[in-house]
């Protein structure tokens, strides 16, 4: 896509109130809006997952997330590659 700007969309997947980003319950509608917008394209989805002592206890958060961008991809919303 020419002259078009890469962005990242932020999901706060952990439902953390310390974190930014959209709920994952928002995160479909919000990325249809910015689809609508000419010069944006959106490169993927992006997440922080919580601070914790065993990095295996955050491999549901990346699920959900992997998850989510399937969701996304399957309503054919022409905005995630």
């Amino acid at each position: 896509m020419p002259n078009c700007f890469p962005i990242l969309v932020e999901v706060n997947i952990a439902g953390e109130e310390s974190k930014f980003g959209t709920s994952r319950d928002e995160a479909i509608s919000l990325v249809e809006e910015i689809a609508k917008l000419d010069h944006i394209h959106i490169k993927g989805l992006m997440t922080i997952a919580p601070f914790v002592d065993d990095p295996e206890d955050n491999r549901q958060y990346f699920r959900d997330i992997k998850q989510l961008s399937v969701d996304i991809a399957q309503k054919n919303i022409d905005a995630l590659t």
